[in-house]
């Protein structure tokens, strides 16, 4: 019986904000890879039209580009304020963006939302 309790404890801390940052870097990664397709879908084109090549790149790439320009300041905000305070902000300011962009009436707003996802 003594086995069966150490199979059920539960799982350290460390373990547990393991598995929560994967599930966000997973999100993150879906994004990035269908972001391209998704802006030749029917309703997307309905919604904001045909860009030019700069643009349809622009909204791609403009979270991976703030998200390599801010992840310098990373580090500092997880020295300042601790690393479990670090993970909780950026998981609020990519949910900032995905809201962003779920509301988006415009392209613009759109490629903003992008960009805060980045940051977070």
């Amino acid at each position: 019986m003594g086995k069966d309790t150490q199979i059920f404890r539960r799982p350290p801390r460390y373990v547990v904000a393991s598995l929560v940052c994967s599930v966000g870097e997973l999100l993150q990664g879906i994004d990035t890879g269908i972001i391209g397709p998704a802006t030749v879908m029917g309703s997307y084109v309905d919604h904001f039209g045909h860009p030019s090549p700069a643009v349809h790149g622009l909204v791609v790439s403009s979270m991976l580009l703030s998200a390599a320009v801010t992840s310098f300041l990373a580090g500092h905000v997880a020295d300042s304020l601790g690393r479990s305070s670090g993970i909780a902000i950026g998981g609020l300011v990519f949910a900032l963006g995905v809201v962003l962009e779920a509301g988006a009436v415009h392209l613009g707003m759109f490629i903003a939302g992008r960009l805060v996802v980045g940051v977070g």
